[in-house]
């Protein structure tokens, strides 16, 4: 039988962000793994899911802290955990922020989604106004981060910009087989 684990609650956080700003404390963190599990963090009573995800530290290679992450899927509610914990080293925030500057962070990415549902959707126009609003926010992201970003949400939630494209993304849901015969009895129906 396994040995039972025993957590260390470290904090409850209420959105990415949050946890983001949390894991910078820290040095440096790597996932194996996650997996979905019953919610047991929120007081909601449905049925619903929460992803479990463990990441442990890279400060040096056999170090034994390892971290529990807990995100409901409904909720912003998050709990991190930790077992054999150690101390933040002094130099730790550095080497993340060359890190992080990698990708796009979840404040600037809500921050770009915000300024979507603005109507402002071209690359250089979302620069900007990030430059005007958050010019000293050394995580803040260039441009092509930004293109790369937005290329990549519009080919997810399929906003494209081309006719050929949206020829491409139409095509697979229209009907093919559409049943003749119902559409000639509506068409007498409503005569």
């Amino acid at each position: 039988m396994r040995k039972k684990i025993e957590w260390i609650v470290m904090s409850k956080l209420n959105s990415d962000t949050e946890l983001e700003f949390f894991q910078n404390q820290f040095p440096s963190l790597s996932s194996a793994n996650s997996n979905l599990n019953n919610c047991t963090i929120c007081s909601e009573n449905d049925l619903h899911k929460m992803r479990a995800i463990y990441p442990f530290c890279r400060c040096c290679p056999n170090c034994p802290t390892r971290y529990l992450i807990l995100k409901c899927l409904n909720t912003p509610m998050i709990i991190v955990k930790g077992v054999n914990l150690h101390p933040p080293s002094p130099n730790s925030t550095n080497d993340q922020l060359t890190i992080r500057k990698k990708g796009i962070t979840a404040k600037f990415k809500e921050i770009i989604e915000d300024l979507i549902y603005r109507n402002i959707s071209k690359p250089f126009k979302v620069y900007q106004e990030i430059l005007l609003n958050h010019f000293n926010d050394k995580s803040r992201p260039n441009l092509v981060q930004i293109q790369n970003y937005l290329k990549y949400r519009r080919k997810r939630h399929g906003d494209v910009n081309s006719v050929v494209g949206l020829h491409d993304f139409v095509e697979p849901k229209l009907f093919n087989k559409i049943n003749l015969k119902i559409e000639i009895f509506y068409l007498l129906l409503f005569q």
